[in-house]
């Protein structure tokens, strides 16, 4: 069976003063874990500090990347729309020349047969 390490209080309070006393000292034991925590916390963001030099560099040349490439995108969008006009009247020259195609696809039928009778009977030479 567990025993009470804990002192009873009395009477006059001397008792709860122990208590008082022995959570002071707790707390003055715990402090150097407190502290050491804190100082590795601040080692940690001195570190970070170190490096941010390092990243504002890194930064710098992807905006000015970014900033070439947006005008090259600009200079592409601008020949893209000129092109556009080009392109209509391509789609419109190509939908007139499809039933003129169908046209010589059936009158070039017979050829392509002919062609074929006269392959098969060629002599090789």
């Amino acid at each position: 069976m567990a025993t009470e390490t804990k002192p009873r209080a009395r009477g006059d309070g001397a008792g709860r003063e122990l208590e008082r006393s022995d959570g002071a000292a707790i707390a003055l034991l715990s402090l150097p874990r407190v502290v050491l925590g804190a100082l590795a916390d601040l080692q940690t963001i001195a570190q970070s500090v170190r490096v941010l030099p390092e990243v504002a560099g890194y930064l710098r040349s992807i905006e000015a990347r970014v900033e070439s490439m947006d005008r090259e995108v600009a200079r592409m969008r601008q020949a893209v729309e000129e092109l556009h006009p080009g392109v209509d009247g391509l789609r419109e020259a190509v939908d007139r020349l499809e039933p003129g195609i169908e046209d010589l696809r059936r009158a070039a039928a017979p050829m392509r047969r002919i062609g074929a009778r006269f392959r098969r009977q060629a002599p090789l030479d």
